[in-house]
């Protein structure tokens, strides 16, 4: 019976240093976005219109932002014809590995994976002309699933310590989605899917994901969907399925490995930036209809009381004195979805009526 999502969450939270304040809580408030004329600028064209993410959203530093700062393969530093020779040269016998338990591992150090991944990296910065793109991608979507299971296919190295090399490949494949000329072709769309989707399963299927690659997931879905709903031009064709999975993500997250205080922050400012999405509004009001479906007040009513297992039904006996508060939170986080849209601030006015107060005018109390 969730009435926010964060504080929906804190039963599962795994730290109890990092509890989901009032706060945080993660809603779109019309007064929630601060703007920040410091620090370095981040400025993307996009449709020949200079648009600067940093200014947009006041979001601090990103780790996935430092350890991409300056990472840049070594190929890009020979002529382009030789870098994307290398690349097809690479690529396509470690592509035609996949499905094929008898064939050769050809990767067994960790400094042969490391020199490979310089050039797949190279790879996803070419242009779409060829299958050299979608065969990188390829390459590093099965390779992440090493989290999930052991493949044939996947290096010896990754296998032993896959956390380490799946929180470098997510930061490859950012690099796949910032701005670019083809970015509207079907072509590139397919392969923003495929990595949408491998992230998709990689989050629901693994049991061994460590608290760093969780952080390094939920940073690379962040800065994906900035990139696709900050700026103030509509988002593309398939931006309701980053939202999706970006939700998704983080509903497991919080029930797994419960997101920090900052990426709460980080979360929230940049999700208020997005807004003026309509794609943004629709994936996030049926977040909140489904953690909020729950009824309060059936618990009282006999038919549906009725229903319950027996378990169920002496745990509501021993507990009905507490049933009127329950109602009362529920109660509670709608009125803060509610305040959030009229402008007020949430996680403050909708206490006043519970303390014998009277609330701010404009706002809902319960």
């Amino acid at each position: 019976m969730g009435v926010s999502l964060s504080q929906s969450f804190r039963s599962t939270s795994v730290e109890k240093e990092q509890p989901a304040d009032e706060h945080l809580l993660l809603t779109i408030n019309t007064c929630s976005l601060s703007v920040s004329a410091q620090g370095e600028q981040e400025f993307c064209l996009l449709g020949g219109q200079r648009f600067d993410l940093q200014r947009q959203v006041s979001c601090g530093r990103l780790a996935m932002d430092q350890s991409l700062k300056g990472h840049v393969s070594v190929l890009s530093c020979f002529p382009p014809s030789v870098g994307r020779d290398v690349v097809i040269a690479v690529v396509k016998p470690l592509a035609a590995g996949f499905g094929n338990p008898s064939s050769r591992i050809l990767l067994c150090t960790d400094r042969q994976v490391k020199w490979t991944m310089e050039v797949l990296l190279y790879g996803l910065s070419l242009p779409l002309d060829r299958n050299t793109v979608k065969l990188c991608v390829d390459v590093y979507t099965d390779w992440m699933m090493a989290l999930v299971s052991q493949r044939s296919s996947t290096p010896l190295p990754i296998s032993r310590n896959p956390n380490l090399y799946v929180q470098r490949i997510l930061r490859h494949l950012y690099i796949l989605f910032l701005p670019r000329s083809d970015q509207v072709s079907p072509f590139y769309l397919s392969i923003c899917q495929q990595v949408l989707g491998s992230v998709q399963s990689l989050a629901r299927e693994t049991s061994v994901m460590s608290r760093e690659t969780w952080e390094t997931l939920l940073h690379f879905l962040l800065r994906i969907n900035h990139i696709m709903l900050a700026p103030p031009t509509p988002a593309g064709r398939i931006s309701d399925l980053f939202v999706v999975v970006l939700l998704e993500v983080w509903l497991l997250a919080c029930s797994r490995c419960f997101p920090s205080r900052s990426l709460w922050q980080t979360f929230r400012q940049m999700f208020s930036s997005w807004r003026h999405q309509p794609v943004v509004v629709e994936q996030w009001s049926r977040v909140v209809a489904a953690l909020t479906s729950s009824n309060p007040v059936d618990l009282i009513r006999p038919a549906v009381s009725s229903s319950m297992s027996s378990s169920q039904d002496e745990v509501f006996e021993k507990e009905d004195g507490q049933l009127p508060g329950i109602f009362f939170r529920a109660m509670r986080g709608v009125s803060e979805l509610v305040n959030a849209f009229l402008g007020g601030s949430p996680g403050r006015d909708c206490h006043l009526m519970w303390y014998g107060c009277r609330p701010k005018a404009g706002t809902l109390a319960v």
